[in-house]
């Protein structure tokens, strides 16, 4: 979900300043243009933003942080992962990062018998087959990416949102920051924190899972079930984690 912000009337801004129920009123209907953006988002498939996760989401976007993807965390084998987590970019993330990286991406793809566009394509009811094809081409465009780096120049537009990136894991590490002046987790392992990409985007998660690249064996299906049955019987305790983020976000936001 891209949160973009009309251009201030700096007039107005000077006017709210000095009437606190004008500003809160400038801030109430920022709110609920955000909340009415966030309910009109969904994922591939499709399905709504997880309740237990939404409040985080708002906030983190009233606040000038943009999110992309979240979840509440789930139990269960091939749920995801059992823990709540937010993943935060810059928003207009450019396709050709390096130069030559696009038509290098087609090359390997159409070398494959693979057509370069499936990438970007949704076809309705999202078939398996699609996502299928839409893994083999992933593959390969990280490929491209990776060996573009190695020969071509980022590009400007790449250049430009990486930086981006970077203000917003500064802003967002503060808010964490600030936020465990005041509290303190019931458990070390409990804690949030940062998990950082190589582009410059990053998921809010918890400690443990960022250590112990958790993640990882989840996505590569390496976490044992014995290890996953330990996952689930913290995730309550992990909600209500994020559920106090949420809690602080809105104090701050209300400021």
């Amino acid at each position: 979900m891209e949160n973009k912000e009309q251009p201030r009337n700096m007039k107005n801004m000077k006017a709210a300043a000095t009437n606190p129920v004008k500003g809160c009123i400038s801030k109430q209907q920022k709110l609920d243009e955000i909340r009415k953006e966030i309910d009109g988002t969904g994922d591939a498939l499709g399905m709504e933003i997880d309740k237990g996760i939404k409040e985080t989401v708002v906030f983190l976007n009233a606040l000038g942080v943009n999110t992309s993807q979240s979840c509440e965390g789930h139990k269960g084998k091939n749920s995801g992962f059992p823990w709540p987590w937010i993943q935060i970019d810059a928003p207009g993330e450019p396709r050709e990062k390096y130069e030559g990286q696009i038509k290098l991406f087609e090359q390997m793809a159409e070398k494959k018998g693979l057509d370069p566009k499936d990438y970007w394509a949704r076809p309705a009811g999202l078939p398996k087959s699609w996502f299928e094809k839409w893994e083999r081409l992933h593959i390969l465009w990280n490929k491209s990416i990776a060996l573009s780096a190695k020969t071509g120049k980022p590009t400007g537009e790449y250049t430009e949102w990486t930086a981006e990136n970077r203000r917003l894991y500064e802003k967002t590490s503060n808010l964490l920051e600030e936020f465990y002046e005041e509290h303190s987790p019931d458990f070390p392992e409990n804690r949030l924190a940062l998990d950082k990409f190589e582009d410059g985007g990053f998921r809010i998660s918890f400690q443990e899972d960022i250590s112990k690249k958790l993640s990882l064996k989840i996505i590569r299906d390496e976490m044992s079930g014995k290890e996953r049955e330990r996952q689930n019987k913290k995730l309550p305790a992990r909600k209500t984690e994020m559920a106090a983020f949420a809690k602080f976000l809105e104090k701050k936001y209300w400021e």
